[in-house]
């Protein structure tokens, strides 16, 4: 399963995204939040905020590893630019989908709960 597979990559304790409703998969797997939530999908946390985040994230210049539930996997090579965005759900997929495509993220882990992604060597 997934711990098998990070364990065998070395990612046990690298940084890390969740998103879709997977907040204690960074203590199960010991994984270090890369922002300040480690459920940033849940509704009180705000769009804006994690939008802003995203962005110091770049502007770093990091990648972490980002992990999401099997359910809400997100398809990223059939990213393409659409019509305006309106709830927090989707204001927050959209700029995760744009910070994965904009930074060559693949998919490296599929399994039927979690997807991970990580950048494109």
């Amino acid at each position: 399963g997934l711990n098998d597979y990070l364990t065998e990559n070395g990612l046990i304790g690298e940084e890390v995204i969740l998103f879709g409703e997977i907040p204690a998969a960074a203590y199960y797997f010991s994984l270090e939040p890369a922002i300040s939530s480690t459920w940033p999908d849940l509704a009180s946390f705000q769009s804006q905020k994690f939008c802003q985040e995203i962005d110091v994230l770049e502007k770093e210049g990091k990648t972490p590893m980002v992990i999401v539930n099997g359910l809400n996997a997100i398809n990223i090579h059939a990213y393409a630019e659409v019509e305006e965005v309106q709830s927090e759900w989707e204001k927050k997929v959209k700029r995760l989908q744009l910070f994965l495509y904009d930074n060559n993220y693949e998919q490296s882990y599929v399994s039927e709960g979690y997807v991970v992604y990580q950048k494109a060597d």
